[in-house]
């Protein structure tokens, strides 16, 4: 983290250093809006200018996507959140369309969230045990993945919404945001049976469920570490007025 804000700050401060020197006050007058489809979702972005080289944008960024599942008596409803506010300082290096962007999301609301319903009567299992769901107090739960509210990262592109040249422009980037491991949490209320009728207890308070609940909720943060390096991929289209 301490590496990747160090140098997101260096490029910001050198180019800010190289070109503040060239302000256009034509250039200055001009502002970009656009939209894009991205791995964060959908977005409505705006440019103004810094100096000669260089634009501040910002964008938000917003999709969800929810879907009911089910399998042999399991109910499941999943919703994807993206939602984000995202400020960019581009800079174009060469005079051209190619630029470099320290960017970060200023507010991070991605998040999944997935409820389960097991009616009574049916069986499921979380790591090693079995239960059946007691039909006078169903087993039901949720799961949630959140990230940190703000994270940094560097992103590469092409195109300007502040083209001298076009009014219209095709912007295309690529890079990453540092979110962090995910938060993950697991939840299960209810009352289990013993599928060979040796009873039914609270979830709560049977210790092995307890213990099994805990180590599927500590599987499943090891197996999503991997996004706390998040890609950013997306292509729009831009109008300078």
């Amino acid at each position: 983290m301490n590496v990747l804000t160090t140098a997101i700050c260096a490029v910001l401060f050198l180019s800010q250093a190289g070109f503040s020197q060239e302000q256009s006050t034509k250039h200055l007058g001009h502002i970009g809006i656009g939209i894009k489809l991205s791995s964060l979702g959908a977005g409505i972005e705006t440019a103004l200018p810094l100096f000669r080289y260089s634009n501040l944008r910002t964008s938000f960024n917003y999709f969800i996507y929810d879907r009911d599942l089910g399998d042999a008596g399991f109910g499941y409803r999943g919703e994807l959140n993206f939602r984000s506010i995202q400020a960019s300082y581009d800079w174009y290096p060469f005079r051209s369309g190619f630029r470099v962007s320290p960017t970060a999301l200023v507010y991070n609301g991605t998040g999944v969230h997935a409820a389960l319903v097991v009616p009574g009567g049916h069986t499921f299992s979380i790591t090693k045990n079995t239960y059946e769901s007691d039909p006078s107090d169903p087993i039901n739960g949720a799961a949630r993945m959140s990230f940190r509210k703000v994270a940094p990262g560097l992103t590469f592109g092409w195109g300007n919404l502040l083209s001298r040249h076009h009014r219209i422009s095709f912007p295309v980037e690529f890079g990453f945001v540092f979110e962090g491991s995910p938060t993950v949490s697991l939840n299960m209320n209810g009352s289990g049976c013993d599928p060979k009728g040796r009873g039914c207890s609270s979830l709560s308070s049977n210790p092995s469920a307890v213990s099994s609940i805990h180590s599927e909720q500590a599987k499943i943060a090891r197996e999503v570490t991997f996004l706390r390096f998040y890609p950013i991929i997306s292509i729009g289209v831009g109008y300078r007025f």
